[in-house]
């Protein structure tokens, strides 16, 4: 072959070398289910607050065959009530839920496992403050209760109980007049493994008010609700940060990690780029060791 035709392959070589491909993470998305906003204040100083904010990355981090991110989702409700508005029982509720949503690109159909971490931190708060009757002394305050399900391309979610929490609850009263409960769930799941492309939908979803805050007729207090989101009330005693823990917003909300782990390792190397390059090399290579073998035969010639 002359150095013409040589010369036509390596081009054909570098342009067609295959590549294997790591299965990575895309089209991330969030979308929020929770209850509306909410900021009022009520006849009698009685404040009642409800706040949810989410933290979502646009990309994954690509780490060879590991593809991951973490979300981050904070919320905030807070229910107080001084001795003016305290003649009747009061109850204040939102639902908290979202749907987290991403694509895993696996363009060579090498497969790979999908798994999540998830850690709920944050503090419930009930402050007992006063009772004018003979009714129970309490406030109360909940969070957390969740189910989770996990649903791929579309299809019927499937419970994903692993990733679940239960209700969690403080209680005040006249003899524990302040009560705080610190959480820190861990929770994990192995999805399995997968080929090809898919888009999954991780939903936390709630059938009841699931972020609550009660208090029994003419008592008053306040009780709080703290996921990595301080009150914007400032009426409110218990409603920012740092905790008593010393922790930060950042420190609370619920955090789910994703990661995604290619089958064939092999699969983050090499890069589309070297491959090319290699192949380019080689050519050259092979270019060189033509051309020097003709100049030796004319040389002899």
């Amino acid at each position: 072959m002359n150095i013409v035709g040589i010369a036509m392959l390596c081009a054909f070589a570098a342009a067609t070398a295959p590549c294997a491909s790591a299965a990575s993470i895309s089209n991330i998305s969030f979308l929020n289910n929770s209850g509306a906003d909410t900021l009022l204040v009520e006849p009698g100083e009685t404040f009642k607050e409800f706040r949810t904010v989410a933290e979502t990355p646009l990309a994954a981090s690509q780490n060879g065959a590991v593809s991951t991110f973490t979300n981050r989702m904070a919320w905030f409700l807070g229910h107080r009530v001084t001795e003016a508005g305290a003649s009747y029982p009061q109850l204040f509720s939102r639902v908290v839920a979202y749907d987290l949503l991403f694509q895993v690109d696996d363009p060579g159909g090498f497969g790979y496992t999908l798994d999540f971490e998830s850690v709920f931190r944050g503090v419930l708060t009930a402050s007992h403050e006063g009772n004018d009757s003979l009714f129970t002394p309490f406030v109360f305050t909940s969070g957390t209760l969740m189910a989770a399900n996990l649903s791929v391309d579309g299809a019927t979610p499937l419970a994903v109980t692993s990733l679940a929490t239960d209700i969690d609850v403080a209680t005040a009263n006249a003899t524990n007049p302040l009560v705080e409960e610190q959480l820190d769930l861990a929770k994990a799941y192995s999805a399995g493994t997968f080929f090809g492309t898919h888009v999954f939908r991780l939903a936390y979803v709630s059938n009841v008010s699931n972020a609550t805050s009660g208090l029994q007729n003419f008592n008053w207090g306040e009780a709080t609700v703290r996921f990595g989101l301080s009150a914007q009330e400032t009426a409110f005693l218990h409603g920012g940060y740092p905790a008593s823990d010393g922790a930060e917003e950042r420190d609370h909300g619920h955090f789910l990690n994703v990661r995604v782990t290619s089958l064939d390792q092999t699969a983050e190397v090499p890069e589309p780029a070297s491959v090319s390059m290699a192949a380019a090399g080689l050519c050259l290579a092979l270019l060189g060791a033509l051309r020097r073998r003709s100049q030796a035969g004319s040389s002899r010639a």
